[in-house]
């Protein structure tokens, strides 16, 4: 019997979920309460605790741009880079809980997150290569067709990946006391394990498709043939989504630290796992409404849609106090930014040609994670300490930075309008099993 989704073979297919689905969990393990601890624990300013996801993006960003991107179009490697990449950061978790260990005890907590910033960015410039990977090979072994009606289900397994390590994060951050889980190193050996494990199933179910005869010309069937660049308008479009995803990002260190404030909500960490799984509950929703709208209404009117989900969404979110409506409010905002990023990736590989995926996707990789790290050091972060300074409260200081957030995000998306005239939604009918073939 030989399952196949369109063009993928079922084993491609459990590949494909399975790592989507341990990307979100093993980064929710770590990511859920880094924030907290660093800024309830550990004692680091919000703009400290926020360039953590800065500098650590940043070193995302340019090695996938400089670095990675290349790599990958120069020795046609997709599925090696990802094993890399994993396999280095699951060993560079260890060591950077021993670092920070060692600080913590002998220096001083504040010094502690500085060396967990440093070693983040250490990190992140070579774990940043199975992002690349990531990008080349989805796009390298599905059709558009199929990008566009996989992507929603992807997507849905990554928010369930994300609710089971929010929760997972919760028990281990709180055993014995507040912040233990970081500073007992369960939490870093935990992604540890869960990073391996990625890497292994990456490496026995998915194919090298430039290496191993599966080429898929078919994945951009209007670029075979070009010279091997990238469209100018490529450029503007990544102009574009960096301010574009800099607004949307800002608000994700903001909403848990606000939630966390005794003037807010004072969450308790289950409170503050249950924030994160709402997020990732929406992602698993909206999930298949992803891959209907981008199948049958396309990648542009996608990222319209979600634009005006997440602005509707703000004003409530800011006004609310009650942490019910606050959890709802969230779960849209999380939900949307997701949705949106899908989007953007099915109209980022629309307009890069086969022959510079691996570039094409560094760039558009490395700008999307500088995007989150810039977020919260240039908008969120200095509009907090700045209003903090001038004498307004800390709730007060929170809401003005989802203004700037916001306003971020609005003027990104508006930049997006010359690319969605230069490349239109082309909605094609579908053939009826070109998704779900089962060839006995």
């Amino acid at each position: 019997m030989n399952l196949r989704f369109g063009e993928l073979h079922y084993k491609e297919i459990l590949g494909l979920s399975s790592f989507q689905f341990l990307i979100s969990f093993r980064r929710s393990v770590f990511f859920t309460f880094l924030s907290i601890y660093m800024y309830f624990e550990l004692g680091v300013s919000a703009t400290l605790t926020s360039s953590m996801f800065f500098w650590s993006m940043l070193a995302s960003s340019l090695s996938q741009t400089l670095v990675w991107g290349r790599v990958s179009d120069r020795f046609r490697i997709r599925r090696d880079l990802i094993v890399i990449g994993e396999v280095f950061a699951a060993f560079a978790h260890i060591l950077l809980f021993t670092a920070h260990k060692f600080t913590y005890e002998k220096i001083g907590p504040v010094e502690s997150g500085i060396v967990i910033i440093i070693g983040m960015t250490i990190t992140e410039f070579i774990w940043s290569s199975s992002n690349v990977g990531w990008s080349a090979l989805f796009a390298d072994l599905t059709t558009e067709k199929t990008r566009s009606k996989l992507i929603g289900v992807l997507s849905s397994l990554g928010g369930a990946g994300t609710i089971v390590g929010s929760f997972l994060a919760a028990y281990l951050y709180n055993r014995p006391g507040a912040g233990e889980g970081f500073r007992s190193g369960t939490i870093f050996y935990a992604t540890a394990i869960l990073i391996l494990v990625s890497a292994l199933l990456v490496r026995v179910l998915l194919p090298e498709p430039l290496k191993d005869g599966k080429k898929n010309i078919l994945g951009n069937e209007s670029s075979v043939g070009r010279e091997q660049k990238l469209p100018p308008m490529y450029y503007f479009f990544l102009m574009a989504s960096t301010i574009y995803f800099i607004g949307l990002y800002s608000f994700f260190i903001p909403v848990v630290l606000y939630a966390r404030l005794p003037s807010t909500f004072g969450a308790s960490e289950t409170q503050i796992a249950l924030l994160r799984s709402s997020g990732a509950l929406a992602t698993m929703a909206i999930g298949p409404v992803v891959s209907i709208i981008a199948s049958k209404f396309g990648a542009n009117k996608g990222v319209v849609l979600s634009t005006i989900f997440v602005t509707t969404s703000v004003p409530f979110l800011i006004q609310t106090s009650d942490f019910g409506i606050y959890l709802i409010f969230i779960m849209l905002l999380n939900g949307m930014t997701n949705a949106a990023s899908q989007f953007s990736y099915l109209i980022a590989a629309r307009i890069i040609p086969i022959e510079t995926r691996g570039k094409g996707f560094g760039y558009y990789n490395g700008l999307l994670f500088f995007s989150f790290g810039a977020g919260g050091l240039l908008i969120t972060g200095p509009i907090i300490d700045f209003t903090l300074g001038l004498g307004l409260s800390e709730k007060r200081a929170f809401q003005y930075a989802f203004i700037g957030a916001l306003i971020a995000t609005i003027l990104g998306f508006l930049m997006h309008f010359p690319v969605f005239s230069k490349y239109p939604d082309q909605i094609a009918e579908i053939p009826a099993n070109t998704f779900s073939e089962i060839d006995f």
